[in-house]
């Protein structure tokens, strides 16, 4: 016997664009998206390197969604610094460059 439920799509990993394209499928072809998305589905599930590749690209998803680790952490606030202090510089440069230009223009604003 066949057990027919439903499933619903995850927000966090199918878009409303996504919905939207797949809602124009099934009106452009006269077939609703649930049906669509079940034969999609059972072709993955038919083949053994189609389910390996999603096992895989579910995991990333999951890892890319996973909060920071506290090394990460420590590793971004670090780099941060690094940002602060180049962008520190590139402010001091361009304060002795308009102070060097104004210099320039009032010196030889009089000859």
């Amino acid at each position: 016997m066949t057990t027919i439920g439903t499933v619903s799509l995850s927000r966090r990993a199918f878009s409303q664009e996504d919905l939207d394209r797949l809602k124009a499928i099934g009106g452009e072809h006269k077939f609703g998206y649930a049906l669509f998305c079940g034969v999609v589905v059972s072709d993955v599930l038919s083949n053994e390197e189609s389910i390996e590749k999603y096992i895989n690209l579910a995991q990333q998803f999951e890892d890319d969604q996973a909060p920071a680790t506290i090394a990460e952490m420590k590793m971004l606030k670090v780099q941060l610094r690094q940002y602060e202090e180049e962008l520190a510089q590139l402010r001091a440069f361009k304060e002795t460059a308009l102070n060097d230009v104004a210099e320039y223009r009032n010196n030889n604003a009089y000859r």
